[in-house]
């Protein structure tokens, strides 16, 4: 009882938080512009992952792993955060592994130098509804107090995506 009341807790927090996030109302013209913006997005970095993608594989691959975290993982991470606020082309991708090294959930994201490229994958897990998920955004917000999360926001699809 006490377990479940502490993540209500946390998902209330979570929530406020969220919802102080400056959201943007996007006028019929900017959606419009938003929309020729996807249209020309360019070649998305998007590889297409074996179905058996191992965690051996991701590290290979240079993808970030949360739970087997490096320095040199976490340096990327701020690397590409630095890129987007410097309007710097990049790629990363997250690997979320399952206990054992299996089933991965995917993230990764894009940037084009002006939007970002979200696509979320758990076609591989066995513990999670399986789908895919896109989207695109012009900013990243961070939140310093008290969870110090970053989200992607002024998304086309959705109000915003945890980073």
């Amino acid at each position: 009882m006490k377990r479940s009341i502490c993540g209500f807790s946390f998902l209330m927090g979570l929530s406020f938080l969220l919802s102080s996030l400056p959201v943007e109302v996007i006028s019929a013209q900017d959606q419009d512009t938003f929309k020729e913006q996807i249209e020309n997005f360019g070649k998305k970095k998007t590889n297409k992952m074996p179905v058996n993608y191992t965690l051996s594989e991701a590290k290979r691959n240079g993808d970030i792993t949360p739970g087997n975290m490096t320095e040199k993982q976490k340096k990327r991470i701020l690397e590409f955060k630095e890129n987007v606020k410097n309007k710097k082309t990049d790629f990363i991708r997250f690997s979320s592994f399952s206990k054992g090294g299996i089933a991965p959930i995917i993230k990764e994201y894009q940037f084009n130098g002006e939007i970002i490229y979200y696509r979320y994958d758990s076609t591989r897990s066995v513990n999670s509804s399986q789908k895919v998920v896109e989207d695109y955004c012009k900013k990243i917000e961070y939140l310093d107090k008290p969870f110090k999360s970053t989200f992607l926001t002024n998304c086309f699809y959705n109000e915003s995506i945890e980073f």
